[in-house]
């Protein structure tokens, strides 16, 4: 499901795209769990579909979500580790 959610992007079918991805969304919870790296990849690409409607809000709260499942802070890019 989730390669039909890239083939409606691909064609600007965002609602499409945004069901699609929810129901991924709620597979890959149940199977690898709500704090897998699978889920805060589909949360990043909902976040993605949610930005290209126009819906900046909804976009932040998903990425947010997917960054605090990576680890990593939102907004801040990571700076690497040059100890010497």
């Amino acid at each position: 499901m989730a390669w039909a959610a890239r083939v409606y992007i691909a064609q600007g079918r965002y609602g499409d795209a945004s069901n699609a991805l929810n129901w991924v969304l709620e597979f890959r919870k149940r199977r690898f769990g709500s704090k897998s790296r699978e889920v805060a990849d589909t949360l990043a690409q909902m976040s993605a579909v949610a930005r290209q409607e126009g819906n900046t809000r909804r976009a932040k709260a998903l990425l947010k979500q997917a960054q605090a499942i990576q680890g990593k802070p939102m907004g801040k890019p990571a700076k690497p580790d040059v100890r010497k």
